[in-house]
């Protein structure tokens, strides 16, 4: 599970909450 440690500004969120959804793709697609 994602759970950020800090809470981020909603840029940075949105930046992280990207990066997470890329790894989740490449997990898609590696699978």
């Amino acid at each position: 599970m994602f759970i950020p440690t800090e809470k981020p500004t909603p840029t940075r969120k949105k930046l992280k909450f990207k990066k997470y959804k890329s790894y989740i793709a490449n997990d898609l697609l590696i699978d």
